[in-house]
């Protein structure tokens, strides 16, 4: 029984300093030691509260970023970044591709494919669109318009 609880103990701070790892993001622990000085308890558990939003922040855009990118891609970053299951966007340019597909390119910099030529795309530049997971990790792109296009991101 005792060692039990110990394992569980352990197991959980293994997880809570996994966490923490990857909370700190790219200023490492500076934001969460710079809150050990202050005296005032209250200040400190400001201080500790504003390191964590700024960290829950970091994820957010850690997300955006790797939406729709290939799993590998993904786990080739540093930090594993929090997942999404949508983004919505405006489109920067639509371009025509190969073999009659369109490419759109966002306004986050993102650019994605068409995977089959539609002679109906009725989308242009400054339009908002939703992207969203569909089934077997494929991407479905939403127009205004209430259109839906089966879409791939190539950067």
């Amino acid at each position: 029984m005792k060692r039990t609880i110990q394992m569980s103990v352990l197991g959980s701070l293994g997880i809570g300093m996994a966490w923490l790892g990857t909370a700190w993001g790219a200023n490492g622990a500076a934001d969460w030691l710079a809150c050990r000085p202050l005296p005032d308890a209250t200040a400190r558990l400001a201080c500790y509260d504003l390191a964590a939003q700024k960290a829950v922040d970091g994820q957010k855009t850690d997300a955006a970023k790797s939406f729709g990118l290939p799993a590998e891609t993904v786990l080739k970053q540093v930090a594993p970044a929090a997942t999404s299951n949508e983004i919505k966007a405006l489109l920067k340019s639509v371009r025509g591709g190969t073999a009659g597909r369109l490419v759109f390119e966002l306004d986050s910099g993102q650019v994605w494919e068409q995977v089959m030529a539609t002679q109906d795309a009725l989308v242009e530049p400054g339009q908002s669109v939703v992207i969203k997971s569909a089934a077997l990790g494929s991407f479905m792109m939403t127009t205004p318009s209430g259109r839906s296009y089966k879409v791939r991101r190539i950067r």
